[in-house]
């Protein structure tokens, strides 16, 4: 895989691009970070070992979540629609337009060059997994009076809640 970091300091006419031969690695950061405490002539920090830290603590957090999905899962479930009928287009005004399509028996979801795989967690609930992890967030559609899907909504950051998309096609 391949990574980028881009970061600016205005303030100071700074900025700098890191590139690196691997993926889901923290090296850019650190070594960005390391630079600009350089350039800007502050007290060394020990990078690798903060953001090791921080890291392990994303861990726990993320093992944390996935214990409490699996807390919270009602067993047994099952879509309320056949699984086709959970695809097409869903708008958020200012979100912009997720599309949902159907892989087997999953779903897959495109949404600003994002591709996210949803599998069944329970009643119209998905589990999301981006990038082959399992990223610890759901999404659910809803539907209109006549029973029909016609919205999905995606907690894309687990600080804010859930933002609505309404089926467009």
């Amino acid at each position: 895989g391949f990574s980028s970091y881009t970061s600016f300091l205005p303030q100071e006419n700074m900025g700098m691009v890191i590139l690196t031969n691997m993926d889901s690695t923290s090296l850019p950061f650190v070594i960005a970070y390391s630079l600009y405490d350089k350039m800007l002539g502050l007290k060394k920090v020990n990078w690798i070992q903060r953001i090791k830290k921080e890291d392990k603590n994303e861990k726990k957090e993320s093992m944390d979540k996935k214990k409490k999905l699996a807390k919270d899962r009602k067993k047994g479930t099952r879509l309320s629609h056949p699984i086709q009928e959970y695809t097409g287009e869903f708008e958020n005004p200012g979100y912009g337009i997720v599309t949902v399509k159907q892989i087997g028996k999953n779903l897959v979801m495109s949404y600003n060059l994002r591709t996210i795989q949803a599998g069944h967690y329970h009643y119209d609930t998905f589990l999301l997994k981006e990038r082959r992890e399992d990223v610890g967030r759901t999404a659910a559609f809803g539907m209109d009076l006549q029973g029909k899907i016609n919205s999905l909504s995606i907690a894309f950051d687990p600080t804010i809640k859930e933002i609505k998309f309404n089926k467009i096609g």
